[in-house]
C-alpha cells in the first residue's frame, strides 16, 4: 500500500502528518488519537522513513478500516527531519498538523482548532497547552503555562514571548498557507526556531485546552540510548552536545536578527531574549556534556528533572559544573538518581497539598487507556 497526502474521503480539511521509523508499537497510539478526534474532517499521512519492519502493516490494519489513513513509503532514510518536510510540502489540505509516532492528540484538540480558525480566520495557527508525559519517572507536567489564552497580532513582545517560551508543534494546527510561506524546518528540525518564525510573520490564537501530549522516553528522537539518529551516524548529543547546543543557538541567534520589520530598540530586546535562552541553555549542556558518557538513559532524565528546578544562576552552574567533575569519576549517574529520587519524593509531597487540575485528571485517564504507565504503575500530575 503507497498512497499520498492527496487521497482523501469527502473533503477534509486538516491532514494529520506521522512522520515514522521503526516505532510501530507507538505509532499504533498515535494514529488511534487521531482517529479519536471528536472532528471527522481530517485525513491521516503516515510518512515512512524506510523502516523495514511491520510499520507498514500496522498502518495497513488502520487503511483497512478507515479510508481516511494513507502511507508513504521512502525507498531510503532521508533522516527524520527531511522526511517531515517533505511531508509538509505534499500537504494539499486547509489546514495541517505534525504529530511524532510517539505523541498523542487528546479528543477534543481538532474540534476546539478548527472552531478557533473559523472565529479568528486571519490566524496562521492555533496553539494549545502540550502536556509533556515522561515514561521514565510516569510524571505529566505542563508546557507553555506563561501564555493566556487569546489572539496575538504581530508584535515584538510576542515574539519574545515565544523565544522565552514555545509551543511544541504537536499541540499546534497550522493554516496549510502560512506553513507554504514560512518553507521547511530548520536543518535542526526546531520547532522553538520554527514559532519563532511564524510569531514574528502571522497572528495566531492560543486556546487553553490540552491539545497534545508529548512523550519522552528512552528512544526519543534526541536522547536515543544508542547515541545515533535515524540514518544509524552518532546523533549530535553523542558527538559532542556543546558544540551541537553552540550551533543551534548560533543558528536561532542569526535567524532573529535576520527579522527585518523592528527598529533598534526591539532588535536589542530580540537580542537579550536571545542572551536569556542561550545561559538557561548552556547550563542545561552541561549535564549532557557531563553524561553522554554515561550511555544509559540517564541524559534525558536529567533535562526533565532539571529543567523545572528553580535556583540562583550561579547556584545552577556551580551544582552542575559538579556534576560534570563527578562524571568524570564516574559517578554522575548515581548521584543524577539519588537526586531525582529525591526529587520525585518532594514533588509527591507538594501533590499530597494540591489538587490536581480537572484537565491533568483527563489526560492522565486518557493517557492511560493507551496502556501508559505501564508495570502497573499510574501516572503522575506534577
Amino acid at each position: 500500500m503507497s498512497t499520498d497526502a492527496s487521497t482523501a474521503v469527502g473533503s477534509p480539511r486538516i491532514t494529520t502528518i506521522i512522520p515514522t521509523f521503526r516505532r510501530p508499537h507507538l505509532l499504533r497510539r498515535a494514529i488511534r488519537s487521531v482517529l479519536n478526534q471528536t472532528y471527522k474532517d481530517l485525513k491521516v499521512w503516515v510518512c515512512d522513513n524506510a523502516s523495514g519492519d511491520e510499520t507498514r502493516h500496522v498502518v495497513a490494519s488502520f487503511a483497512a478500516c478507515d479510508p481516511r489513513v494513507s502511507y508513504h513509503c521512502h525507498s531510503e532514510n532521508i533522516g527524520a527531519v527531511e522526511n517531515i518536510n517533505y511531508a509538509m510540502r505534499a500537504v494539499n489540505t486547509q489546514y495541517l498538523s505534525i504529530l511524532a509516532d510517539d505523541d498523542i492528540l487528546m479528543p477534543e484538540f481538532y474540534a476546539h482548532a478548527v472552531s478557533a480558525f473559523d472565529n479568528y480566520p486571519l490566524a496562521g495557527c492555533v496553539c494549545t497547552r502540550t502536556l509533556v508525559y515522561n515514561s521514565i519517572t510516569n510524571a505529566l507536567m505542563h508546557k507553555t503555562k506563561s501564555w493566556r489564552s487569546g489572539y496575538y497580532e504581530v508584535s515584538i513582545d510576542n515574539v519574545v514571548h515565544m523565544i522565552d517560551d514555545h509551543f511544541a508543534t504537536p499541540g499546534v494546527v497550522f493554516k496549510a498557507e502560512v506553513t507554504d510561506a514560512l518553507g521547511s524546518l530548520d536543518r535542526f528540525g526546531s520547532d522553538h526556531v520554527y514559532m519563532t518564525r511564524l510569531a514574528n510573520a502571522y497572528p495566531f490564537v492560543i486556546l487553553d485546552d490540552s491539545g497534545a501530549i508529548f512523550t519522552i522516553h528512552a528512544s526519543s528522537f534526541s536522547r536515543t540510548n544508542s547515541g545515533r539518529d535515524e540514518t544509524g551516524a552518532p546523533g549530535p548529543w553523542l558527538i559532542d552536545a556543546t558544540h551541537y547546543v553552540e550551533e543551534w543557538l548560533l543558528h536561532f541567534t542569526s535567524t532573529v536578527l535576520a527579522f527585518q520589520q523592528w527598529n533598534i530598540s526591539d532588535r536589542v530586546r530580540l537580542l537579550n531574549a536571545m542572551l536569556s535562552l542561550a545561559k538557561h541553555t548552556v547550563i542545561r549542556k552541561c549535564v549532557l556534556s557531563a553524561l553522554q558518557r554515561k550511555n544509559d538513559g540517564t541524559m534525558g532524565l536529567a533535562m526533565d528533572l532539571l529543567r523545572p528546578i528553580r535556583m540562583p544562576i550561579v547556584a545552577r552552574a556551580a551544582f552542575f559544573l559538579a556534576l560534570r567533575m563527578l562524571a568524570q569519576k564516574g559517578i554522575a549517574a548515581d548521584l543524577l538518581a539519588r537526586f531525582a529520587s529525591g526529587l520525585v519524593f518532594l514533588r509527591s509531597v507538594r501533590r499530597r497539598l494540591s489538587r490536581v487540575p480537572q484537565c491533568d485528571a483527563q489526560a492522565i485517564e486518557y493517557l492511560e487507556s493507551f496502556g501508559a504507565g505501564g508495570h502497573g504503575a499510574s501516572v503522575r500530575a506534577c
